[in-house]
């Protein structure tokens, strides 16, 4: 088997006829994180800890989180209903675009890796606790039957390093994790 491996170490800036540009924000040292769209102009992503939105593309994105900062996970299931975690482990929801922000649950969760809903009601939190002696990590993965009002624990898990979770039906989720990759059937 032989594998390619392309290492970059330099952005690339633009190319002469190459038809892309750069739209915004430019490049600004600014990460941005996560990015979901639900038609070619409006989307979510978040920008230095805070959520923020575009209706044109990318061309302008406005802060939807204001007065919240220090976002780790968000989850959109449409474009004005979602969800944020705030500080790791304190929930919000919203159902007018980020206008306004509910607080659901506080402290339901130990450093949220990811937040993730199927629908309005079915969702699925992924965390890591960290704990002496050596500051293991050992994963939480919560769910949720009711948008998030009520959170059930679903595995206590001793492989740490949560990392992402891929929602593919009602009965299936994909967690990644540091080091492996596994399965979670029958989560409700």
């Amino acid at each position: 088997n032989t594998f390619l491996i392309f290492i970059l170490t330099q952005p690339v800036v633009s190319q002469v006829n190459s038809g892309w540009q750069w739209a915004n924000p430019y490049p600004n040292g600014m990460t941005l994180n996560d990015p979901t769209f639900f038609d070619i102009n409006t989307g979510y992503c978040i920008i230095t800890n805070r959520l923020v939105k575009t209706t044109d593309g990318g061309l302008n994105w406005v802060n939807v989180s204001s007065g919240y900062s220090n976002i780790y996970s968000y989850h959109f299931i449409n474009e004005n209903t979602g969800w944020i975690i705030k500080d790791g482990n304190i929930l919000y929801k919203t159902t007018n675009s980020g206008e306004n922000w509910n607080l659901i649950s506080g402290n339901f969760i130990n450093n949220c890796s990811e937040i993730v809903f199927l629908n309005e009601n079915l969702g699925i939190a992924i965390g890591n606790e960290s704990y002496p002696p050596m500051y293991n990590t050992k994963g939480e993965i919560l769910s949720t039957t009711n948008g998030g009002l009520n959170w059930n624990l679903f595995s206590d898990t001793t492989v740490g390093n949560l990392k992402s979770i891929e929602y593919l039906n009602p009965n299936l989720a994909i967690v990644l994790t540091h080091k492996t990759t596994f399965s979670l059937n029958t989560l409700f």
